[in-house]
């Protein structure tokens, strides 16, 4: 790269940290929660008029009020007011290739990502590209790292996010619908493949990152391109701090992707941040001398009231999930690239909690997705129109007899080859279906249409449900391990202490047995 955006200015000092810890609430207390202080930072540049983010820290606080469900028209304009001052960042290209590598705090962050133990979030601030690179490039070849990674170069900002139930819930119905829809449209999928996967890399200009779900065509017909290209982008995301942060990333994927049919913003938002128990707290006394309680052991009585929280056990609430919202965006025409800052054409919200209203969402999802067919659709019409052209200019010269037959004789005169049916299958991977499958593949990817629904909307949230509750309970095991992993290290810690005063004598000790020496003397 020799071009990047310009980078925030902040701190530099890793401060990551585990959920912070906050005294036990009884169910009337739920969002009371001790507040703490926020890592000191730099002033911004008089350039740029966004909020600096806090520099490498895990967990954002808890001093957020509890989210508070608005009409559709009022949500979206609160998210356009959140996102506006990112318009107004200026951008300029700048040469980074003379910055040096920072070796050392490359090396630090990579520790801490791969010990996310317990942490959900991750922000690195103030990161250099040629620092992104390094730590992309490690993590990416390290396979026991399952974290979702973005690098934004505009802001010089790393995000890592933790794979966690209630994140991975939602995914796997999403999935399922589009994998179906796809295989519904009646093409051959070996031969323009429509690809929906997790984690796999989207690698542009203005971002760099592992979209929650990404979906891409490649074809293999002559006259096409076998590049990937990326046509939907889904993110989740799991925060109690709104979804300005998806939005802004989805504008830069949008930026990067010109040919981007459709993408999607799943958001389950926490009335407030999650916090472990005090170490002082009736829990944590409990649990020093007990071994981790099993699911069942763990789960309180679950009610229509509290699917989605506060899940509350022992008196602590583990999460609680006060907005299961979606926003999806479309394009409108194929010379434009999708504007996820209008609510107008194109756009579409819905809500799983704690109102129930999928039918726009639904709707629009069909159109992506028919946007997609076409794309397939134009694969197959390049490939035709080009298989027409060859054949055409091939037959002149099937009319020269002369100079046909020689050819005929000279090509029976090479050996054949005896191949299995496996060689034959692969052989086929490269060669074009013939005018009438054209024709016929093609006739059916014009008459397509999607069927609706095209989610199961109740199979996602009863699987969000349970991964609301998994994730708490996941949550109760990670502060278990933790709280008995600190109380072995100090009383480890203590007991070297202990070896070492033995050995090692301090003042008090040394005069004491000093003055024992001279009264034994005198005596």
């Amino acid at each position: 790269m020799t071009s990047f955006a310009k980078f925030s200015k902040s701190a530099k000092k890793i401060t990551p940290y585990l959920p912070r810890q906050s005294k036990p609430s009884a169910l009337n207390q739920n969002h009371n929660v001790k507040k703490r202080s926020t890592p000191s930072i730099r002033a911004p540049p008089k350039t740029t008029t966004r909020q600096q983010s806090t520099p490498e820290t895990c967990i954002p606080q808890s001093n957020h009020s509890p989210v508070v469900p608005r009409s559709p028209v009022e949500h979206c304009t609160t998210i356009q007011n959140a996102v506006a001052s990112e318009l107004s960042l200026e951008l300029f290209k700048a040469d980074q290739s003379d910055k040096p590598l920072a070796v050392e705090r490359c090396r630090g962050i990579v520790d801490k990502i791969r010990g996310l133990n317990g942490v959900e979030h991750l922000v690195v601030s103030d990161l250099s590209a040629v620092d992104a690179a390094y730590i992309l490039n490690v993590v990416g070849e390290d396979d026991t790292i399952r974290k979702r990674i973005t690098f934004l170069p505009s802001q010089g900002q790393l995000t890592v996010k933790m794979p966690i139930e209630a994140h991975e819930a939602v995914l796997a119905p999403l999935t399922h619908a589009y994998t179906k829809a796809i295989y519904q449209m009646g093409h051959d999928n070996t031969v323009v493949q429509v690809q929906i996967s997790g984690n796999t890399c989207f690698d542009g200009e203005h971002i760099t990152g592992d979209p929650d779900m990404h979906v891409r065509v490649s074809s293999n017909l002559s006259n096409t391109s076998p590049e990937y290209t990326s046509v939907m982008i889904t993110t989740v995301a799991f925060t109690p701090h709104g979804e300005a942060p998806t939005i802004v990333e989805l504008d830069h994927y949008c930026t990067d992707g010109r040919e981007m049919e459709s993408v999607t913003s799943f958001n389950v938002l926490e009335a407030t941040a999650y916090s472990c128990p005090l170490d002082t707290s009736e829990i944590a006394k409990r649990s020093r001398s007990s071994l981790p309680k099993s699911y069942d052991e763990w789960k309180p009585n679950q009610t229509k009231k509290n699917a989605f929280g506060p899940v509350i056990s022992d008196g602590h609430t583990w999460i609680d999930v006060s907005m299961v919202n979606m926003h999806v965006w479309t394009r409108t025409s194929s010379d434009t690239r999708i504007n996820v800052y209008q609510r107008k054409a194109g756009y579409a919200y819905g809500s799983v909690h704690p109102t129930y209203d999928v039918d726009d969402v639904d709707k629009l999802l069909g159109v992506a997705l028919k946007r997609i067919s076409q794309k397939v659709l134009s694969n197959y019409e390049k490939c035709l129109q080009g298989t027409k052209q060859a054949r055409r200019a091939r037959e002149p010269s099937s009319l020269a007899g002369d100079s046909s037959e020689e050819y005929v004789d000279v090509s029976h005169d090479e050996p054949s080859v005896s191949s299995d049916s496996d060689s034959d299958e692969d052989e086929a991977l490269y060669q074009d279906p013939d005018e009438a499958e054209l024709t016929a593949t093609i006739a059916r990817l014009r008459s397509w249409e999607p069927t609706s629904p095209i989610v199961n909307w109740k199979e996602l949230k009863a699987a969000l449900i349970a991964g609301i509750w998994n994730t708490g309970y996941m949550r109760y095991k990670s502060w278990h391990e933790s709280l008995r992993k600190r109380d072995r290290q100090e009383a480890f810690d203590g007991q070297d202490s202990e070896h070492y005063n033995e050995g090692h004598p301090n003042e008090d000790q040394r005069t004491t047995r000093s003055m024992s020496k001279r009264l034994r003397t005198d005596i």
